[in-house]
């Protein structure tokens, strides 16, 4: 059934005087070239579809924001919740004339956006064309809108759809997971699965953004029957079927059964009724052979007459070369006569041409002459200027080399200076320490039993909004924050911004300056944690040590003095909530953003924090003078870093440790445009962290990888060897850890292994010499054959940049991937 064919002239719905619900709504999707419009499609009521008004659904319907002040508090909930193409519904409110609409190509009417929501689950059924590959229980769309329509509502939910195959409606399908065009789809629970019965009654159709849908929804409209079973089994079903047969009936296999069963399906092999046991022998043996079990001695199923085979395949053979060879005479029969067409006009106008071509050698020759004596001309008066320009050259290098060998006199002079002042100086300063001492003394006074100011914590305990199981509801509603403040992100990028800031002490994002850095790590912190656990921190040159990072103990009156960053109080704070498990457990993580973070050597000033990177449990930060800062392993730094000749480079040890997320400039990032409103916090305690992350011992932690994923990291990891680059035990765990708990979590089956190449492995990358550019062609097949996809792009700016002429000639550095130069 068609839209627009299901209701009489004088039966279509009106949105005039309707108030919508649960019984009565229209089925809509997003427009996608108006991000404020939606397209309405049908109306549901009483649980029968009704085709919509077409005059006044004319322009589609507008999805207005309420107003700021409104009664009745009505939210304001942008359409971007929704993806392109998801089928959504009005099911509240009422829609209204678009009075404000002058052009007469608006919408003529409108209504809240808040009164638009999508379906429960199942509610509408889709059928989606494409083909079913049993083995490895694989669906392939046919069309590239319907593949990322399936990858962006279907995977990882629990709605079902049905596949259209071979003019047969199979279903119903889940998919679990995308496999490059296609995705992994197991059998659902929703129905009866088999074939059913499609023809008219069997669904709705409509086109809406260029695309023709086929839907199912209970009404009386419409009717889903089950029609006849259908077998659906992967290859690997089928092996333990066969394994579970072996096990218990070991006496139908042995070798005088196999010969009588053998013959029986020989002469009985034209029956219908055996058809299905053909096919699932055939690819059974398949099977077996390829996995090379010894049990190919005992069944005989593909010895079914190899020289009819044989001879089929080399007639077949011989035909397809026949082909080919009359193709390519009758090629050569055409070319033939028109090359003699050819050679006839090339004769009869092959002197006409000499002629011609010989004059105008002629010209062109006198022309050279001419040119020939100016160049002489001006060679020589150039040849004169130069040495005239050498001559003043050289007395310039003379003038400037007796100013060198002065100025230099004049700076060592001053070096001497200058240590003989600053000797002078700490003789002077070591002589107070020792008069101070003696003043103290003589006077009575002990500084160092002074009171100080009593520190105040405040109270972040929290009750989290999400259980232990629902980390892809707290991750999904955390991709809706990103999207109202214009960060549109893939949900598996979303998970590698988790997974790598709650596993690693220190997360850095890289890139040139402008891809919103240090925003990002502004809303990140802002939504997980409350305001008063973060500090922001600008990094500023000539950092070196603790004391400009969190402060330094007076020698002359022994007390602790904060910098300017104000890390000390957030450490105070954490040390008091250290001192009760329950209150630490129940608070959220603390975070602290190091903007430019290395403007200074990082291993100097985070030097108190570096040391921590492996441990677990309790942690410590000695700050001097017998005060220890205590905290649980809950608190996580975010740095972001540029990569030009202010900046340091980051050291090998400091690599070792971390994740670098390299963020390109997005096209949909408009920063003239981020929202302003307040960011919406989720609330997250340190004891879900746990839950979510595995942030536990990792020994205590059972690290599973699919031999797959596992055996690509091996051959990624032998082409790093080639390059003489060395991957630490730490890093080989960080990148175990993280592929355990992101397989678990993405629904893309090649991103967990992508990730940990492009944020551990290609930081790495630091190679002189054009030897070098034919082994890392190498790797980049490699990291193709994986579907490493972020990676590979990553590697060829690498083997760009080290290509091209110029300063950075034959030096490949992951780093220059970083730099406007």
């Amino acid at each position: 059934m068609k839209v627009g064919s299901l209701t009489e002239s004088h039966e279509i719905f009106s949105y005039k005087n309707q108030r919508f619900s649960e019984q009565k709504f229209i089925i809509c999707v997003r427009d996608e070239r108006y991000e404020f419009n939606i397209k309405t499609i049908i109306a549901v009521e009483n649980n029968k579809l009704i085709d919509l008004d077409e005059y006044e659904f004319e322009n589609n319907l507008f999805a207005t924001r309420p107003p700021y002040n409104n009664p009745h508090n009505i939210e304001d909930l942008s359409l971007n919740r929704f993806y392109i193409n998801q089928l959504i519904k009005i099911d509240y409110g009422t829609i209204i004339e678009n009075l404000g609409a002058e052009n007469p190509n608006m919408p003529k009417v409108k209504t809240f956006n808040a009164n638009i929501n999508s379906f429960d689950t199942n509610q509408i059924i889709e059928f989606f064309e494409g083909n079913i590959n049993e083995g490895d229980s694989l669906f392939t769309p046919n069309s590239a809108n319907v593949f990322e329509l399936i990858k962006n509502v279907y995977v990882e939910s629990e709605n079902c759809f049905f596949a259209i195959f071979e003019n047969k409606l199979i279903g119903p399908f889940t998919a679990l997971k995308v496999n490059e065009n296609s995705f992994k789809i197991a059998k659902s629970t929703f129905k009866n699965f088999g074939e059913y019965k499609f023809n008219e009654k069997s669904f709705l159709e409509f086109k809406a953004n260029e695309i023709i849908r086929k839907i199912y929804i209970e009404t009386s409209n419409l009717s889903l029957i089950y029609h006849k079973e259908y077998r659906f089994i992967s290859d690997e079903e089928l092996l333990n079927e066969f394994e579970k047969e072996l096990t218990n009936h070991p006496e139908y296999f042995n070798e005088i059964s196999l010969e009588n069963i053998k013959k029986i399906i020989t002469k009985s092999s034209e029956l219908k009724s055996l058809e299905k046991i053909i096919n699932d022998n055939s690819r059974l043996e398949q099977l077996l052979q390829e996995s090379k079990k010894m049990l190919i001695r005992n069944i005989d199923l593909i010895n079914l007459i190899p020289e009819v085979k044989k001879i089929k395949e080399e007639k077949k053979q011989i035909e397809e070369e026949l082909f080919i060879h009359n193709q390519q005479f009758e090629e050569i029969t055409a070319r033939k006569k028109d090359l003699q067409t050819e050679i006839t006009i090339l004769e009869e106008t092959k002197t006409a041409e000499l002629e011609k071509q010989k004059n105008e050698f002629h010209k062109e020759i006198e022309i050279l002459e001419t040119r020939k004596n100016n160049l002489e001309k001006e060679v020589e008066q150039n040849k004169l200027n130069l040495e005239k320009s050498l001559a003043k050259t050289r007395e310039d290098i003379d003038y400037y080399e007796r100013n060198k060998t002065e100025l230099k006199t004049q700076i060592d002079n001053l070096k001497e200076d200058f240590k003989e002042e600053q000797k002078n100086a700490q003789i002077s300063l070591q002589n107070l320490i020792k008069s101070k001492v003696h003043f103290d003394f003589i006077s009575g006074r002990d500084l160092s039993e002074q009171e100080s100011n009593t520190f105040i914590p405040q109270d972040f305990k929290i009750n989290d909004q999400y259980k232990q199981n629902q980390y892809r509801e707290f991750r999904n509603e955390l991709v809706s924050i990103l999207k109202q403040h214009n960060r549109n992100f893939e949900t598996h990028f979303v998970d590698n911004l988790l997974i790598s800031i709650f596993q690693n002490t220190l997360t850095i994002f890289a890139g040139v300056p402008g891809t919103g850095k240090t925003t990002l790590a502004r809303i990140l912190t802002n939504i997980l944690t409350p305001e008063g656990k973060i500090r922001e921190v600008s990094v500023n040159r000539g950092w070196s040590s603790q004391k400009d990072f969190i402060g330094f103990v007076n020698p002359l009156t022994k007390r602790f003095h904060s910098s300017s960053t104000d890390i000390y109080s957030l450490t105070k704070q954490m040390n008091e909530e250290s001192k009760d498990k329950e209150i630490y457990l129940k608070t959220p993580m603390s975070f602290i953003i190091l903007d430019e973070a290395n403007l200074s050597p990082l291993e100097h000033y985070w030097s108190s924090f570096y040391n921590l990177t492996d441990s677990t449990g309790m942690l410590e930060v000695k700050l001097g003078h017998n005060e220890t800062i205590k905290f649980p392993n809950n608190l996580r730094f975010i740095g972001t870093i540029n990569y030009d000749h202010t900046t340091e480079e980051l050291s090998p040890r400091v690599l070792d440790r971390i994740n670098i997320i390299q963020l390109n400039k997005s096209e949909d990032i408009i920063f003239n445009n981020i929202s302003s409103s307040k960011i919406k916090n989720i609330q997250l305690s340190y004891k879900r962290c746990i839950d979510f992350f595995e942030l536990t011992d990792t020994n205590s932690v059972e690290l599973k990888i699919e031999d797959r994923i596992e055996k690509g990291y091996k051959e990624i990891k032998s082409e790093f060897k080639k390059l003489k680059i060395f991957i630490s035990p730490r890093v080989e765990i960080a990148i175990k850890r993280y592929i355990t708990l992101a397989s678990k979590y993405m629904s893309d089956v090649n991103k967990p292994l992508d990730y940990c190449v492009a944020q551990r492995l290609l930081p790495l990358i630091n190679l002189q010499g054009s030897e070098n550019k034919q082994r890392l062609e190498s790797l980049k097949e490699q990291l193709k054959t994986n579907k490493c996809e972020i990676s590979t792009l990553i590697l060829e700016d690498i083997i760009s940049i080290g290509s091209e002429k110029g300063i950075y000639e034959d030096s490949f550095n992951y780093f220059l991937t970083l730099s406007n130069v």
